[in-house]
């Protein structure tokens, strides 16, 4: 335990270095920059650490992320810092932070209650009266297991071998990750095996006024009616967050601009309603893969069935690019359902 007190009374940011010490140093490896590479692991443990399972062969128990121990709580540190150092490009990193962060641990899963949205009289008991039970719902909302949260970017050696080519690097890991993470929370998706339930999932959106503070205010009023806290945060895609910021300078809710919301459509939440666990990362590069170069909708370079190729596939190898991988493990739920959501949103 030693030795993760200096760990974790470091700023965020500096927690955050070593998730970009360990994919920069995947990726120079990659490259070929082995002596380079191996440099920047022995200068920062914990990005040796995050590395480890991928480059040393022999179980070494300090150095395991799930085993026991201080490695594993640095590791997630890290990891979670490394999601709050995002948070200028990502609402969704802005409202983990704003939210409840939990650590699963060994449990895959936790049930929170929900209160009752209405409650009663203020409870106040008369000498030998009996005491109200306040009604909370059990098993309601389920955090966990984790998911996974994964992307892949493609850097050419030409880029690596720059002198300026860490400070792009970050840049791109930076924003890759940040809109990887937005479209996740955001989304409107199901929650299925593979996917937690997206925040606008399931909502019903109510009708635009054409006016922004009309609008505005019609969204805080559905995220109160739904139980909220008095707490809201609002978050729309950039277009709209432009002009609410032109015809609202005052607005006293924070507003976070997502490229990850569609046009045209508006979100308002309880950030207290907000919860969500950070398990772990995963980072490996590669010049040998074969790739198929999709964003939206990624599928085996050859299915079974068939069979049907991929394409665009590009060849890591021929083309003279590294394919670095990064895997976060993410679970997240709201709660009781305080979202509101707007469509069809044409402020001008």
């Amino acid at each position: 335990m030693r030795h993760v007190i200096p760990e974790l009374r470091k700023p965020a940011a500096d927690r955050a270095k070593p998730v970009f010490n360990a994919a920069w140093a995947a990726t120079i490896r990659a490259a070929g920059k082995r002596q380079e590479a191996e440099a920047i692991e022995r200068s920062d443990d914990v990005a040796r650490r995050l590395l480890q399972p991928l480059t040393m062969r022999a179980p070494i128990a300090p150095g395991t992320t799930t085993g026991s121990g201080w490695a594993d709580d640095v590791v997630t540190g890290a990891t979670g810092a490394f999601v709050s150092s995002i948070a200028p490009l990502s609402a969704g990193a802005r409202l983990i932070e704003a939210g409840e962060r939990v650590d699963l641990g060994a449990t895959s899963t936790i049930s929170y209650p929900t209160a009752d949205t209405s409650p009663g009289a203020a409870p106040w008991v008369a000498e030998a009266e009996p005491i109200g039970v306040r009604n909370f719902s059990f098993d309601s909302a389920t955090l966990g297991p984790a998911k996974k949260v994964a992307t892949i970017l493609p850097v050419s050696r030409e880029n690596v071998k720059r002198s300026a080519g860490r400070a792009v690097f970050d840049r791109m890991l930076r924003e890759v990750a940040a809109h990887s993470l937005d479209l996740a929370i955001f989304g409107d998706q199901a929650a299925s095996a593979a996917a937690c339930a997206g925040l606008r999932n399931g909502v019903t959106p109510i009708a635009s006024t054409g006016d922004v503070g009309s609008d505005v205010a019609a969204l805080l009023a559905e995220v109160a009616n739904l139980g909220g806290s008095g707490a809201a945060a609002i978050i729309m895609n950039p277009r709209e967050a432009a002009v609410a910021a032109v015809a609202l300078p005052q607005l006293a809710i924070p507003t976070w601009a997502s490229r990850a919301v569609p046009a045209g459509t508006v979100l308002a939440l309880d950030p207290s309603d907000f919860a969500s666990a950070i398990s772990d990362i995963e980072i490996y590069a590669s010049e040998e893969s074969v790739i198929h170069m999709e964003d939206s909708a990624p599928a085996e370079i050859v299915s079974a069935t068939g069979p049907a190729t991929a394409d665009p596939v590009r060849s890591a190898f021929q083309t003279g690019v590294i394919a670095l991988r990064m895997i976060l493990e993410l679970s997240f739920i709201a709660r009781a359902g305080r979202v509101a959501t707007m469509t069809g949103v044409s402020w001008s």
